[in-house]
Order: structure tokens, then C-alpha cells, then sequence
């Protein structure tokens, strides 16, 4: 991957937990910020760079088009990456039976990663981005690989999960797919649109997560349309 030192006409667009994401003339700058440790930026790169050789998965995240590097040469300051607009993956968007074929989409992407040694955990509103009918991770340099233990930035109901007793695995990671999927179709659409099965009306009703339903089996999986009265 090329590395540059220097961005030239960068403006502000917007920041989240590990830096700010700027407008520059070839596509969007993500630079870190100060809470990203060296060792961290330096496990960014080992990932970006292992997931690049992969060319299957990169219709599923924004293109990286180059790294930026510290003035010294020293770390990785950022990326320059592939701008991409889209709507959020919500009923407020989208009809209900589209949400959920796009959940269903997005749970074989994110399979697919796994399947490759990537785990992706921050399964939220901000980073799924539905462009041309199809999802797309954002934030791919979050993600981590398959035995590492820590991830760069945590999210709290990932936070919570490991406080009582979860581990970091494909566990994990259905258990933020199940929230996910609750968001986006949103209460109304449970209470009057989709059909649970036995299953389905486990997850929903569940108060404990760990190595329960709610973190061996996919909520989306459970699910179906009501059928329309005439």
C-alpha cells in the first residue's frame, strides 16, 4: 500500500472515538487521534495490509487508497479512503421485509470476514451504510483477527458483555448482531410485522447474555413477515 507524509486542502467533516474524518481532494481522510497508541496504530496497519490481499471482501468496505504516515516516518497517522454515502440500515428507510433481507446480507459479510480470520464487532447504526441495495462496514480498520483479545476501541455492550464473563468471539459478535437487528427494525415493526419463533421470542425476552440464546443464535434467523390479512 503507498504511504504519504503530506495532506494537502483537508477539511472537517466529522470524528469518533479514535480521530477525526476530514474532506481532502482525493477522497476522505481518517486521521487518529491521541488515545491511538503507536502499538496500536502499528496492529491497524498488520490488519489493513493482511485484509488488502483479500479481494472478495473489499466490496463489503470502503477503499483504502493510501496510509498517511507520521511526519518522521515513525507510525501510521491515517488513511485516505474511498468516500461513501448511504442510507442507515433502519425501518425509517426502508420497508421492514427490505431491513431484513439486509440483515440477512450483513450476517453472511460479516461471516465471511470470520471466515478469513476477521472478527468485526461495532456492529451500529454509525458504521452500516446500505449503498446500491447492499450493506457495508465502515470503520474496517477496527477490526481485529482471529486470537487477539483486545479490541482498539470498545463498545459499551461489548464492554458489558465481557464484564460478566463473555469472551471475545463469535459470541461477541452475534450478541451485537442480535442488538443491531433489534434497532433497525425498531419496536414497532416487532409488535406489528414480524413473526418470532420459539427462538426468535427467546432473544427478544431474554435477560441473561452470556452463553445464553442471545449469543449462540441470530435473531434475523428467527424472523418472518406476518402474513397480510385480506
Amino acid at each position: 500500500m503507498e504511504k504519504r507524509r503530506i495532506i494537502y486542502n483537508k477539511e472537517y467533516l466529522t470524528h469518533g472515538s479514535e480521530g477525526k474524518i476530514y474532506y481532502v481532494d482525493d477522497g476522505l481522510f481518517k486521521e487518529f487521534g491521541g488515545a491511538v497508541s503507536l502499538k496500536k496504530r502499528w496492529l491497524k496497519e498488520k490488519r489493513l495490509g493482511y485484509l488488502d490481499k483479500i479481494d472478495y471482501l473489499k466490496k463489503y468496505y470502503p477503499q483504502i487508497y493510501y496510509y498517511v504516515d507520521s511526519l518522521l516516518g515513525l507510525c501510521l497517522r491515517g488513511y485516505v479512503m474511498e468516500p461513501i454515502s448511504g442510507r442507515i440500515l433502519s425501518t425509517s428507510f426502508f420497508d421492514t421485509e427490505n431491513v431484513i433481507e439486509m440483515l440477512r446480507e450483513l450476517k453472511k459479510i460479516i461471516e465471511s470476514f470470520r471466515n478469513e480470520g476477521f472478527y468485526y464487532f461495532d456492529i451500529r447504526e454509525p458504521n452500516v451504510r446500505v449503498r446500491d441495495g447492499k450493506p457495508m462496514l465502515l470503520d474496517i480498520d477496527g477490526i481485529i483477527m482471529d486470537g487477539e483479545r483486545k479490541l482498539d476501541a470498545t463498545p459499551l455492550f461489548i464492554a458489558q458483555y465481557l464484564e460478566m464473563g463473555g469472551k471475545l468471539d463469535s459470541h461477541a459478535q452475534i450478541l451485537m448482531f442480535n442488538s443491531f437487528t433489534r434497532i433497525c427494525l425498531g419496536q414497532y415493526a416487532f409488535e406489528n410485522e414480524i413473526k418470532c419463533d420459539k427462538v426468535g421470542l427467546e432473544i427478544m425476552q431474554a435477560d441473561e447474555y452470556v452463553d445464553t440464546v442471545c449469543d449462540h443464535e441470530y435473531l434475523v434467523d428467527h424472523i418472518k413477515m406476518k402474513t397480510k390479512k385480506h
